[in-house]
């Protein structure tokens, strides 16, 4: 409640480092990657180009996964570490593959274009996204169809928001039902408390 909700002509993308993921390699030993790294950059600065030079100049920040090396920055585009959630608050639209850090989109009710690839290697990653769209009602856009001289963005139905499934899927998957007014946190210390 305390963050500010601001819609700056600006986009964020979530950066989930996919091109080289520690904690999936770890999982998953090689298929752990899922894209080729320029392939998988190459795509999102098209797909970053076109955002830019749509009519409302929206300017395009990467916020940074806090494992990402800062030495390791695949795009011109600005990295920035440690400010997800103030940059989803000053942005006009949220794009992202799966992260929990999209739960501030929709705590903040930003639009959301979901992006996935069918050539995925692990099919439950695409099921995943597609499952947040739906139940977000959000838009999807396969990473397989960016390209240079065909990719089409209706930014207009892009940006367009559902508030009951935006506020349905806070009820269901972000915030403990029957909250009380102090805070979830306190009510996970005085049930904890009362295992003991």
């Amino acid at each position: 409640k305390k963050i500010k909700n601001k819609n700056k002509k600006s986009t964020v993308f979530i950066d989930q480092e996919l091109e080289n993921p520690f904690d999936q390699r770890l999982n998953y030993g090689n298929a752990g990657t899922i894209y080729k790294k320029e392939h998988y950059w190459s795509k999102l600065d098209i797909l970053f180009d076109k955002i830019s030079k749509n009519p409302n100049n929206f300017k395009v920040n990467i916020a940074a996964h806090p494992r990402r090396e800062k030495k390791n920055l695949p795009s011109k585009r600005i990295f920035i570490f440690n400010k997800t959630l103030q940059l989803i608050s000053e942005s006009k639209l949220i794009l992202g593959h799966h992260s929990l850090a999209l739960h501030y989109a929709i705590l903040l009710r930003k639009p959301i274009l979901f992006i996935y690839s069918s050539k995925q290697i692990r099919i439950g990653d695409i099921i995943a996204i597609k499952g947040l769209a739906k139940e977000t009602g959000s838009m999807t856009l396969d990473f397989e169809n960016i390209d240079k001289k065909k990719i089409k963005l209706n930014l207009k139905k892009i940006l367009k928001i559902n508030i009951r499934k935006y506020k349905n899927y806070e009820k269901n998957y972000i915030c403990f039902q029957n909250q009380t007014s102090y805070g979830r946190w306190k009510t996970i210390l005085k049930n904890l408390i009362a295992v003991q």
